[in-house]
């Protein structure tokens, strides 16, 4: 490769990769010389050249900015100290050019060299770039523009370390100050002053550090000053040219409080205070602007933005969020709690449909739910959130406040007739149901008859025809509402408006009314609750039957509120599901193949079968139905094709199988299923694909548990291996996975070996428990270690005399190669180690099936009466060397997981901790049944207080919502009281041992993902009375080993009553 290159040849390529049939070479050959000396060079004085074309600078400087972020400060790769001077002084002066996207090209590559370089190496960057801001002395408006994109791009604070951060702050901030003080600084700039501060902020209460905050806090004062100027302004009219720019500058300004009030609510305080009238008086000033725009719109404003600008409804979202934030902190929560029903009308204005919202409800059915969705940034959504969160800090003033707001409105909307009307009152019925849960916790009549609501307000939407959109849309929300509220009035007054979302769905589907039949849906589903089940219960084969039709028709995301609703009327009738399964089958078949590669909808089709098969009069149709397609997908698991959907796949074969519980198996499972499982899990190709091993393990467990008995003969048709040998080949392979989160699916294969197939394992338990104790040994999960764990507390029930034999005899030297002198010195024999293990992290231990094995295992080891226990003497407490004195516990573990060796433990005698362990179980166990007790003694009272018509929240009197006195909770931050020319003290940071990196970077701990556990509830120590069991335990060793009873007598007197 040459040292140089020309100019003239860089321009070449780069004009030969705009032309179509060349621009894979030419970009082959820029890749080429990417690495060349003065590379960058040409491409810097290629872009600065403006006698060259504009694409062909733009893709130069492209090129270039790419180059540095690639190889600027890349050791090796790196362009040399001289080329990268001369980079920076031909590019530099290009931050005026006359072509905007130029500049902001050169911008973008300036910054990213500031990232690497400012202050050490560029240490006058920062200074030009604020001389060119001084308007006094640069008269250039293209340099002006040019320096402030590329400040923006240089003060991304992701990029910056605190120093620079810092320097940011005390340098640059106070010269934006002096720009935003002007009054002929463009808005663009303004803005981009304003997310510059605002970023910034960002991360340093991200951060939470104590360095820049101190930075910071003298700076806010004559920020806050400039915040309420910014505040005060208004736009002079929906034709103003730079209408959306204000919007988002003021959006970046109440952004910046929230901010600081969810952060600092006692601190910034008295700033909140005053910003809360400007904002308030925004709220109120923009809601006709926002009325012509977006609601009733007239197009005067325009909705296509510039990147980085938004519109008013950023805007009000934003108000809603900081309203949010003030209502917390006593300071703040009092001055709203004065005007809280104008709060709560002026909302109720915002949540009206858009006319975006209504044409999407009519046409997208699909995009109008995400819209809706709780996480999106939209007014109708935030506020009717804050009138929730209104509902919950003021309690029954808040809720009552709302009913009447809600009221009135329905009241204005009535005088304004349904046409011009119907967007009040569909916001109106939007916040009752939304409250719904709310009002009825409060108890009917508490602030409005719910049957009233039922009888007179809700049901005249049905008086008019569907011919217009916004009758079909106030009908959607009157079933919704009624829907809701039905569980807390008679049946008969929710009666109607059941039989009228059935016709509707029953209705033929057409474009326009999908919307209207998923509202329906949706209100059938709360149908199916409380006192409506029965009535339910007679439509219920006409919306299954509408339901499943429907489902072949709609799509995206409407098809999970058509699943929802499957799931809760079949649900309302254990008779449903086996009844309609061969209508529901083949239309959830139909979807997990259109939508097989949407991991949320294949969840919802997944619950449904599960619902399915927990009935067993669905088989063996359902596998009949259903086994075909997904054992295709199986069998075919290293097709490109099928990959992606392999694992949901394998994971609906896991739930259909696992509800299969019958006595003769169907042998066609063992080679449509079995075989092919095994494969996949003995394929290479697929061993990083975690989420494939992880339901094929699980799938593997299910079918071990459900078709041992065929298993018992099988061999594999082409490696001649038995189905033992197979299975102990994938515990193997899997179990000494690096990644301890994927290896934890392998230990229940061979525990339910143990169960399902003792006779045919038996002989290769050595060469088991070997392999287990070695990756026990090196393993650093919790949860991972006790799933291996659990294999020795298996075979201790089973085996109990002869597994204590075998690891008291198992020198570990034999086995580990671990240089571990913890293991070598303390633990050198299996026992010893084993037991180590298992009781310091018995914490870890989270399901009821492993709580009851691992205890009734400890009691068998206790009742041997073994001598050997006698001498074995195991970790007991964690101790805490001096250095980390002061520290939690968890923060010292944390400290010391650096270095293994300085981890020190006291030593207890085994028979001790079995014993506190027992005794500590029992105490659990009888808590549990204390609690479930009395939580069965209150559901009984409530029920028979309902009966007789008593509300026990109101047994002592109803009081008047004005004089209640509700508990006043202090939001505020705990620290000192905060002064700007001090600084801000952020919270303090408690560690856990979750927060250890075991170095699985992809992977969390997460106990829902590893729940599957088949065997649980059909295992005979499922149901095992601990409570007896336990005391049994130790009334029997009293008896049997008066010697060892005596040894614990102290322990028991302490931790156990009987």
């Amino acid at each position: 490769m040459e040292t140089t290159i020309s100019r003239e040849y860089v321009l070449e390529c780069l004009k030969g990769s705009l032309i179509p049939e060349h621009t894979k070479e030419c970009e082959a050959r820029l890749q080429h010389i990417n690495k060349t000396a003065n590379y960058g060079i040409m491409l810097a004085e290629i872009a600065m050249n403006k006698m060259i074309q504009q694409d062909l600078r733009q893709l130069s400087l492209l090129l270039l900015k790419n180059k540095i972020k690639q190889n600027w400060n890349d050791g090796a790769n790196e362009p040399s100290e001289q080329e990268k001077a001369t980079i920076k002084d031909v590019i530099t002066p290009g931050l005026s050019d006359p072509i905007s996207k130029i500049r902001t090209a050169i911008a973008m590559c300036i910054g990213k060299i500031g990232v690497y370089e400012w202050p050490e190496k560029w240490p006058s960057l920062l200074t030009n770039l604020i001389q060119c801001l001084d308007q006094t002395v640069n008269k250039d408006k293209n340099l002006f523009n040019g320096s402030m994109k590329c400040l923006e791009i240089l003060c991304d604070p992701r990029e910056l370390d605190e120093s620079q951060i810092q320097h940011i702050i005390v340098v640059l901030f106070p010269v934006f100050i002096t720009l935003l003080k002007s009054d002929n600084i463009e808005y663009s700039i303004q803005l981009k002053i304003i997310n510059i501060f605002k970023n910034i902020v960002i991360q340093i209460l991200m951060n939470q550090s104590r360095t820049l905050t101190k930075v910071l806090a003298p700076v806010i004062p004559v920020w806050m000053e400039q915040f309420g100027r910014l505040l005060n302004r208004r736009v002079s009219g929906p034709h103003d040219k730079f209408i959306n720019e204000q919007f988002t500058i003021q959006t970046g300004v109440i952004e910046c409080l929230s901010q600081f009030i969810s952060n600092y609510p006692k601190k910034m305080a008295s700033y909140m205070i005053s910003m809360i009238t400007p904002i308030w008086t925004l709220f109120v000033d923009y809601y006709p602007l926002y009325e012509r725009s977006e609601i009733w719109v007239d197009g005067v404003i325009p909705v296509a933005t510039d990147e980085g600008v938004t519109r008013i409804d950023s805007l009000i979202a934003s108000i809603s969020e900081f309203i949010m934030y003030a209502i917390g902190p006593k300071s703040t929560k009092k001055i709203f709690e004065a005007h809280l029903g104008a709060v709560i009308k002026q909302s109720l204005l915002y949540i009206q449909m858009t006319y975006e919202l209504t044409d999407l409800w009519i046409d997208e059915p699909s995009q109008f739910l995400e819209q809706e969705d709780e996480s999106n940034y939209h007014p109708r959504v935030s506020l009717v959130l804050l009138l929730k969160d209104i509902s919950d800090q003021f309690k029954g003033k808040g809720l009552k406040l709302v009913w009447e707001a809600v009221y009135e409105q329905l009241g204005t909307a009535a005088k304004m007739g349904a046409e011009k009307g119907w967007r009040l009152r569909e916001a109106a019925l939007n916040v009752l149901g939304s409250l719904s849960e709310e009002f009825i916790k409060a108890g009917d009549k508490k602030y409005f008859d719910f049957s009233m609501l039922m009888r007179d307000i809700l049901s005249t939407d049905f008086n008019y025809s569907l011919d217009d959109d916004y009758a079909k849309i106030l009908q959607s929300r009157s079933l919704t509402v009624a829907s809701r509220f039905s569980t807390a009035v008679d049946a008969s007054l929710g009666l109607p408006y059941l039989r009228r979302a059935v016709e509707i769905l029953q209705s033929p589907s057409t474009d326009d009314t999908f919307s209207i039949k998923l509202d329906s849906l949706r209100a059938l589903s709360y149908f199916a609750q409380g006192n409506n089940v029965n009535l339910v219960k007679e439509y219920a084969p006409s919306i299954l039957q509408s339901t499943c039709a429907l489902m072949n028709v709609i799509q995206d995301d409407c098809i999970t509120i058509v699943i929802s609703t499957l799931k809760s009327i079949c649900r309302s009738d254990r008779e449903l599901a086996p009844r309609y399964e061969p209508l529901i089958t083949p239309a959830l078949l139909s979807t997990w193949v259109k939508y097989s590669n949407d991991p949320e909808l294949v969840e919802d089709i997944k619950d449904m079968f599960q619902l399915l098969c927990s009935s067993a009069s669905v088989y063996p149709g359902i596998l009949e139905r259903s086994l075909p397609t997904f054992c295709t997908v199986l069998e075919n698991f290293d097709k490109p094709l099928y990959i992606g959907i392999m694992e949901s796949a394998v994971d609906m074969i896991s739930v259909l199988i696992k509800g299969y519980k019958v006595d003769n198996v169907d042998p066609g499972i063992v080679s449509h299923i079995f075989r092919p499982l095994v494969d996949m899990l003995c394929c290479e190709k697929l061993q990083t694909d975690n989420g494939v091993l992880k339901a094929g393990m699980n799938a593997l467990t299910v079918i071990v548990h459900r078709a041992s008995p065929l298993l018992f003969n099988w061999v594999h048709p082409t490696n001649g291996q038995t189905s033992v040998a197979c299975l102990l080949h994938i515990f193997e392979k899997h179990v000494s996975n690096t990644n301890e989160f994927i290896a934890m699916y392998a230990p229940p294969i061979a525990e339910l070996m143990l169960v399902k197939m003792s006779d045919q394992i038996r002989p290769l338990l050595p060469a088991l428990l070997s392999l287990v104790i070695k990756v026990l040994a090196i393993s650093k999960v919790p949860s991972f270690k006790q799933s291996l764990v659990m294999i020795f507390a298996r075979l201790f029930i089973l085996h109990t005399n002869d597994v204590l034999d075998y690891l008291a005899k198992l020198e570990l030297s034999n086995i580990l190669n671990v240089d571990d002198p913890n293991i070598k010195n303390n633990n050198n024999n299996g026992l010893t180690f084993v037991m180590n293990e298992w009781l310091k992290h018995t914490d870890d231990i989270q399901s009821k099936l492993n709580i009851n094995i691992s205890t009734i295992a400890l009691s068998h080891i206790l009742a041997s009466g073994d001598r050997r226990l006698g001498t074995i003497f195991i970790d007991g407490t964690m101790l805490v060397p001096k250095e980390f004195e002061g520290k939690t516990r968890s923060q010292a573990k944390i400290a010391q997981s650096a270095v293994s060796s300085a981890i020190k433990w006291t030593k207890v005698p085994l028979i001790h901790k079995i014993t506190k362990m027992l005794t500590d179980q029992y105490k659990d166990e009888l808590q549990a049944k204390k609690e479930a007790e009395e939580d069965i003694q209150n559901l009984n009272a409530k029920k028979l207080a309902k009966q007789a018509g008593i509300n026990l929240k109101d047994h002592s009197g109803q009081q008047d919502e004005e004089e209640e006195e509700e508990e006043e909770i202090d939001y505020e931050d705990e620290d000192d009281e905060f002064n700007v020319d001090d600084d801000f003290e952020e919270a303090d940071d408690y560690l856990d041992l979750d927060d250890v990196d075991y170095g699985y970077p992809d992977y969390e701990d997460d106990d829902e993902d590893f729940e599957f556990d088949p065997i649980s509830k059909e295992d005979p120590l499922y149901d095992i009375d601990l409570i007896n069991y336990i005391k049994d335990v130790f009334i029997r060793l009293s008896t049997s080993n008066p010697t060892v009873f005596n040894e614990i007598q102290p322990i028991l007197a302490t931790n156990f009553q009987a």
